[in-house]
């Protein structure tokens, strides 16, 4: 049997476990068996993230989960049910498993919620003139691929932070501030813009919130901590996804970021790339089971 576990940071420890290679009768009389799909040949490693947690969604005092399952290259996949997953709450060394009582897929067709995204983009002194070009460019090529009812919002930083575009649906209002004049410049706060975007998200409703943004991963003007960033996405539950650009990398911290906030780090990506990244980030986001 292949276990696939999440630590989800709340003020209860759990862990989710992916039944993809076992059957056993459970005490509730709910079978767990193996996830199969005899029309997937391509998918190789399952992965999952748990976005959100909402108490008292619904009737009664449920407890609800917002799980993402993709395959090893972000894809999400279908046809999880309930047989194919178990849930546990850590007690020290001890578990106790918990009653799992339904489970049902959330997409865009039939799901009214849409995306919010803060997208903070870098122009600190270490980003050159064509890494900030070519960070434009993937900016608007994501915005025009956006659903219409989805929101994003643009944050430009360097030492300081500046919003210059809040919240909004509107496409071309959002190209302008892409293309509009900065007056951001020297240092980096990039952890910073992150919580500024986190900020701006975290209290909306009837969205899917997340933050993504573009840098090369360098910090050294911010007021919070990676570690601090971190802990704020996750009591938030907001996902950070990481777009590196730049010749000066810092690739772990943004592996870092991504991974324990549950969005995920893209390498670089040209034009070409930029649809699948939108696919993949919208996909995540929209595709969820609950």
């Amino acid at each position: 049997m292949k276990n696939i576990h999440i630590n989800i940071m709340l003020s209860l420890a759990l862990v989710v476990l992916l039944m993809t290679g076992c059957e056993r009768e459970q005490k509730s009389g709910i079978r767990s068996v193996a996830y199969s799909n005899p029309d997937d040949y391509s998918t190789e490693e399952i992965s999952s993230n748990v976005l959100r947690v909402e108490f008292g969604r619904g009737s009664g005092n449920n407890v609800s989960m917002f799980l993402s399952i993709t395959d090893q290259d972000g894809i999400p996949l279908q046809n999880f049910t309930i047989g194919n997953i178990e849930m546990y709450q850590m007690l020290g060394q001890d578990s106790i498993q918990i009653n799992i009582e339904s489970m049902y897929e959330l997409n865009k067709q039939g799901n009214p919620d849409p995306i919010a995204a803060a997208m903070t983009m870098d122009y600190s002194g270490s980003m050159s003139n064509s890494d900030i070009q070519s960070m434009e460019d993937a900016v608007k090529s994501f915005v025009r691929l956006k659903d219409d009812q989805d929101l994003v919002e643009i944050i430009k930083f360097a030492s300081n932070i500046e919003k210059v575009q809040s919240l909004i649906t509107d496409t071309s209002l959002l190209i302008q501030a892409i293309e509009g004049y900065t007056g951001v410049s020297g240092s980096t706060a990039f952890y910073s813009s992150c919580a500024e975007g986190i900020n701006s998200v975290k209290n909306l409703t009837s969205v899917i919130p997340a933050v993504i943004a573009l840098t090369d991963g360098q910090d050294n003007s911010s007021y919070i901590s990676l570690n601090e960033l971190i802990e704020l996405a996750q009591i938030t539950q907001i996902p950070v996804y990481t777009i590196d650009y730049g010749s000066t990398v810092i690739s772990s911290n943004l592996l870092q970021l991504a991974e324990e906030t549950g969005g995920r780090a893209f390498n670089s990506p040209d034009d070409s790339d930029i649809i699948n990244l939108y696919e993949i980030i919208s996909g995540q986001l929209s595709n969820l089971y609950v």
